[in-house]
């Protein structure tokens, strides 16, 4: 082996592998039509509205009915560019559905406490294999979009608290953060404000914003140095991606 043809430096630019995570009606779904060339998987009951009139859309009606898709999309010649599942805690009910149909168990729970969600997990790192391979094969962003909960966070270093996280199994959510090059949080930007009392109350809430860094709040991570609030649109997102590689070739100089 020569070491020479084999190391290479640098990252190659790749297209983006983003978990958009978000607020009931914060603009998820709109966000990734906005995006290049996207088709949308429509896990819920498909894309309402006249601003969707001419997102093309795909809604599976079963697990398989979504891998097959997706290897269509892989081996098929087309001009998408942005495949994004809008969104995949609807989806996995799906995969589970399929899983214990295949293993020919009544539910999740019937494999034993927590090894359903296991096995399930397993189906799902193959889902994100094939994704990958899309992206590689047909060079597409992929985008993942999720609702969000407020659950409790085992804090190792000290007390327990709340915060948003995504609305899947933990299994699910972790792969799927792992996978991910950004996991970003949309959200309606809100303040607290004390009156003349001394009582708090939240004011704003027209103004939508992506948080793309971890904190107490809310999980978030990016592999693109981006700033830790962005405004939600796809034009920010571009930017901060395009700016993390300008400066990485500024660097190499």
């Amino acid at each position: 082996m020569n070491l020479k043809e084999v190391v290479k430096t640098g990252q190659p630019q790749k297209p983006p592998r983003l978990v958009i995570i978000g607020e009931e009606g914060v603009g998820k779904s709109t966000l990734t039509s906005q995006m290049p060339a996207p088709i949308l998987v429509t896990a819920e009951d498909g894309l309402v509205g006249p601003t969707f009139t001419n997102t093309p859309n795909y809604t599976p009606g079963s697990w398989k009915e979504c891998l097959d898709f997706i290897d269509t999309l892989t081996t098929s010649e087309h001009t998408f560019k942005t495949l994004a599942i809008d969104t995949i805690d609807w989806l996995e009910p799906l995969m589970v559905d399929y899983v214990c149909k295949r293993d020919k168990k009544k539910d999740i729970e019937d494999y034993g406490y927590g090894k359903g969600y296991t096995i399930a997990a397993l189906e799902w790192r193959g889902f994100l294999a094939k994704l990958d391979m899309l992206r590689n094969t047909k060079k597409m962003m992929i985008v993942l979009n999720s609702h969000c909960q407020i659950k409790s966070f085992a804090n190792p270093i000290g007390d327990n608290y709340d915060r948003y996280e995504m609305r899947t199994s933990k299994q699910v959510s972790a792969l799927s953060r792992e996978w991910a090059d950004a996991v970003m949080f949309a959200r309606f930007a809100t303040y607290v404000e004390k009156d003349d009392n001394g009582k708090a109350k939240g004011v704003g809430g027209s103004e939508r914003v992506i948080q793309t860094q971890e904190c107490a709040a809310w999980t978030a991570k990016n592999r693109y140095s981006m700033p830790p609030q962005i405004e939600l649109s796809w034009q920010a997102i571009k930017d901060s991606i395009r700016n993390a590689y300008a400066k990485e070739k500024e660097a190499e100089k």
